[in-house]
């Protein structure tokens, strides 16, 4: 016998809002919950994650269990999403926002509008619905939400405190993030931001010959032709950004770079998060 219930999804008391943004000319679709039992006074946290389709049920579930063991301070819990019921209706959407210039074949490059947005027009709505407004801000991403946390970063690192930057997409347009960071550097003598950088350790192609061989067989020769024309390497390019970051010696800056060992760039979400969240809480580890 079913019976029914008010409560109609696994994540509870979690809101969902769609917020027009005039930067972008698109409707995001936001979620906000509470990592916290208290629910009288506003969290003096707020984690904003990109991707919401793909991880807002994990990282919110994950720092509900945190802060229940008082791992990590009360967050508000935000998701940024679209109108979209599943992650592969997302990914054009993702390349738009995420991306920062240049533009790869006539696509992407939106970042710029898209900080916009998160600091603009998401803050204020955060501040007033929720009380918020003097809250510190976090921000996690991963793959191409990673490359936006790192690009946001160097160019605008005041918009958050801190920055959980989990598998960035270093590659896109060049390693143009990597021209970004140098220039930051030479025009700045500190980064004051607490920042997480993970990557999972077969996010290469080593890694991608070797997954090939749980594939069914007769998929593998095309799959290792593509493997074996792929010149990204994540780990390293990931690698060089947590290397040149270690060496500016920025006296405000705290930085953990983590490699979870066996990890692809889609079985690496969880490290990555659990990575973010205790690096940046200052959390056993």
């Amino acid at each position: 016998m079913t019976e029914k219930s008010d409560d109609v999804t696994v994540l509870a008391d979690v809101d969902v809002s769609f917020l027009r943004s005039e930067h972008v000319g698109d409707e995001f679709k936001i979620f906000v919950a509470r990592a916290s039992a208290e629910a009288s006074v506003p969290p003096p946290h707020v984690l904003v994650v990109t991707d919401a389709q793909l991880q807002y049920g994990t990282a919110l579930e994950m720092a509900r269990m945190y802060q229940g063991t008082e791992l990590i301070p009360p967050l508000l819990v935000v998701g940024v999403g679209y109108r979209a019921k599943y992650f592969g209706e997302t990914l054009e959407l993702r390349k738009r926002d995420l991306t920062p210039p240049p533009a790869v074949d006539g696509q992407g490059g939106g970042a710029p509008a898209f900080l916009a947005f998160l600091d603009e027009e998401l803050k204020p709505f955060l501040g007033e619905r929720y009380g918020v407004a003097s809250a510190e801000y976090t921000l996690y991403g991963h793959s191409f939400g990673g490359l936006f946390g790192a690009w946001t970063l160097f160019t605008k690192p005041e918009a958050f405190s801190a920055y959980g930057i989990g598998s960035p997409s270093v590659w896109w347009g060049g390693r143009a993030v990597l021209e970004t960071e140098s220039q930051y550097a030479m025009n700045h003598d500190d980064l004051p931001a607490r920042v997480f950088i993970g990557i999972g350790g077969m996010e290469n192609p080593a890694g991608d010959l070797h997954a090939i061989k749980w594939l069914p067989e007769e998929k593998r020769p095309a799959a290792y032709q593509e493997a074996e024309a792929d010149t990204v390497d994540m780990v390293a390019d990931t690698a060089v950004l947590a290397s040149r970051l270690e060496r500016r010696h920025y006296p405000g800056l705290k930085l953990e770079h983590r490699t979870f060992p066996g990890e692809y760039h889609t079985t690496t979400i969880p490290s990555n998060l659990s990575g973010a969240l205790r690096s940046l809480f200052d959390t056993p580890r």
